[in-house]
Parts: C-alpha cells; structure tokens; sequence
C-alpha cells in the first residue's frame, strides 16, 4: 500500500521537475502553489505507517470488542490503563526472550501505544468531570 503511495509521490514530482516553465503563473497565490506542490517523501510514508496502524487499531478493536479501552473485567479489575500498560510488558518481555515470531512487534507495540494515550486521554477526562 505504501509503496503505491510512494510511487504516485515520485512520477508526481518528476512530472514537476519537467514542466515546462512557462506553465508557471506568477499571479497564482502561494498558498494555491504550496497546495498544489507534490508532499515530501517523509509526509507520504508517515501517512502511509500511520493509516496502516489505524486500520489494524480499528479492525481489531471491532474484533475484540473494545476490550482495550472498556474491558469487560471478569478476572482483572484494574483501569484499561494499568491492563495495557500490562500488554506492553508482555509484548515486550516477548521480544527480549526471542518468543515473538511471526509477530510485527513494532506495529504492535505502536499500537499498544496508542491506546495506551487513549486511555490516559479517557482517564484523565473522568477526573475532571
């Protein structure tokens, strides 16, 4: 998916880089041009990890129920923030240990992450009132 993206980024920008100058308006206001300019390469591939990770965040969060953010708590009792935090240990004792194969441990762990500032966001919303 990202290497489409990128793709379109570059011809994008080498159909630019050819163009003959003389399609060049000086009357068009910067911000139409700055619009108009072909994204950096870092913005198209932040784009492209960051939306892979929302996709994975919400399917998941549709299979498991919102488990994460709203557990249904039948055997622990502690806050969605302490219970991620939990997840991340395990996670990462799994790395150091060499038991995480076939795991994207990366993705993973962002995605731990994420929610993990969603519950604190959640938490710290129920104190103020």
């Amino acid at each position: 998916m990202c290497t489409d993206a990128l793709k379109d980024y570059h011809d994008r920008l080498r159909e630019d880089l050819n163009r003959d100058p003389v399609d060049w308006n000086p009357d068009v206001p910067a911000s139409e041009i700055e619009e108009a300019q072909p994204r950096p390469d870092f913005e198209v591939r932040l784009e492209c990890i960051l939306n892979d990770i929302r996709v994975m965040l919400v399917s998941k969060n549709t299979a498991y129920g919102n488990s994460a953010l709203d557990p249904v708590r039948i055997f622990s009792t502690t806050n969605p923030v302490e219970q991620i935090k939990v997840r991340i240990d395990d996670k990462l004792s799994r790395l150091v240990r060499g038991s995480a194969a076939g795991e994207d441990v990366a993705t993973d762990l962002i995605g731990y992450l994420i929610l993990l500032r969603m519950a604190q966001d959640i938490e710290m919303e129920k104190r103020r009132g």
